[in-house]
């Protein structure tokens, strides 16, 4: 009976890798969060609510929000005083934007493990300080890999890599972005 039981075991273990719900299907949309940080500057924070929607088995869509602080340093002069003097100081702007970006499948195990790169676009608002509040409109390009690893049936843990180039911003042109998420599959 317990040799009965060991080879029950040992067949339900060996034929599970094939038993996974339905990932990166057609149809098959997905809700997932992303906190991350902005890797050269000040490990400034970035966070991100995403809805996807699977084209295939290796395409898919992805529209989210997103918020990211950028460090950058400030100088003017200060003619308050009788003898000028340069003000230095170093702050924090804040994007406020929305994004999509199409992501194709490259690397995969087909049960556990999708590797994939996409390429999008972004706009919204940035906030900075310079003497007064100023508000600058965003528009940009952006390249990401992204690494999922299901845990279960439903729910994947996300690595991924950002890279933006925001011409219109005031605070840095080019930010490379990390961060790890949560992804939960809707069906």
């Amino acid at each position: 009976m317990r040799l009965l039981k060991l080879t029950l075991l040992l067949v339900l273990c060996a034929c599970t890798h094939s038993i996974y719900a339905q990932r990166h299907y057609a149809g098959i949309s997905a809700l997932e969060v992303n906190y991350g940080l902005n890797i050269f500057g000040r490990n400034n924070t970035n966070l991100n609510l995403s809805v996807s929607k699977y084209r295939n088995r290796t395409t898919y869509w992805k529209m989210g929000l997103n918020y990211l602080e950028k460090s950058y340093d400030y100088s003017y002069q200060d003619y308050s005083t009788a003898d000028s003097t340069m003000v230095y100081f170093g702050s924090t702007a804040k994007d406020y934007y929305i994004d999509a970006a199409y992501f194709k499948t490259v690397a995969t195990n087909l049960s556990s493990l999708y590797f994939s790169l996409g390429i999008g676009a972004f706009t919204g608002v940035e906030a900075y300080k310079k003497q007064d509040d100023k508000y600058d409109f965003l528009l940009g390009l952006k390249v990401e890999s992204e690494l999922e690893y299901f845990v279960s049936p439903r729910v994947a843990i996300l690595g991924r890599v950002k890279q933006y180039w925001s011409p219109f911003s005031y605070a840095s042109k080019w930010n490379t972005v990390w961060n790890l998420g949560v992804k939960v599959l809707i069906y």
